[in-house]
Parts: structure tokens; C-alpha cells; sequence
């Protein structure tokens, strides 16, 4: 059984992909006990042994989703590196729900996650319900 691992703020980490690459992230905020704000670049490994040429500032952000912070703690994205944060957290859809102890904020599984990224790198569909296409217009 793997042991969790104690994931922090800057670290970057890989996402699967179904082609077999890399999509890149990174942890730039925990605003709940096990909830956390990560960054999606616009950039794939070939695999987890890579590392970024140069530093996060040089990335452009696909997305800004808050997920549960397991899916870097129990290793499913693993952690390769830490940077700087670069990313302007006021641009975060959880940021505007700050003073309000964040009550209305919302969170992705992991598995929309990946989807949201094997439609952006790998042309898969971006169908969350099977069978009723069109449904969500994205």
C-alpha cells in the first residue's frame, strides 16, 4: 500500500492522459482541509521522468479548478518539482468566495479534470453524460 504523500503549495505534479503523455500542474493554494486550487499549463511530458525546460512564468494556465488535494497525496498525480507560485490567485473561481468562508465555491473530481484535459490535448469528447450528446455545451 503506498503511503500518502504530504503534497504543499508550489508543487508541480503530472496528469495522465489516455495517449500515454504527461498534462502538467501545479498545487498554488489550499483554501479547505483537503481542498486545493491547481493550475493546468498548457503543456505535456512524454513521461514523468521530465522536467520543465524553464520555470512555471513561461506557461500559459489552461484552467484553475479546485479538486481534493488526494489525488497528489496518494501519488495518482505525481509530484516532480516545486516553483514559485506565478499565478494571480484572484483570477481562481474559489477566490471571490473568500469572506464568505467560501460557502458557494465548488470543486472538481479528478476524473473531470483529466477529461477536461484528454479534450484539450488528445481531441477526446467532452461528454460527461454518455448517451446524451450535446448536453453540456462547452
Amino acid at each position: 500500500m503506498k503511503k500518502n504523500l504530504k503534497s504543499k503549495v508550489g508543487d508541480l505534479f503530472h496528469i495522465p492522459l489516455i495517449d500515454g503523455r504527461f498534462a502538467v500542474g501545479q498545487i498554488v493554494d489550499q483554501w479547505r482541509e483537503g481542498a486545493i486550487c491547481i493550475a493546468l499549463f498548457d503543456e505535456v511530458h512524454n513521461d514523468v521522468s521530465q522536467k520543465l525546460v524553464s520555470g512555471v512564468q513561461n506557461l500559459k494556465v489552461v484552467s484553475l479548478p479546485s479538486v481534493s488535494k488526494s489525488e497528489v497525496d496518494k501519488g495518482h498525480w505525481p509530484v516532480f518539482d516545486s516553483a514559485q507560485i506565478e499565478v494571480n490567485l484572484e483570477l481562481a473561481p474559489h477566490h471571490q468566495f473568500a469572506n464568505m468562508d467560501y460557502i458557494g465555491a465548488t470543486w472538481m473530481s479528478g476524473g473531470m479534470v483529466e477529461d477536461l484535459l484528454n479534450a484539450y490535448f488528445c481531441g477526446a469528447t467532452w461528454e460527461p453524460y454518455p448517451g446524451r450528446p450535446g448536453h453540456l455545451k462547452s
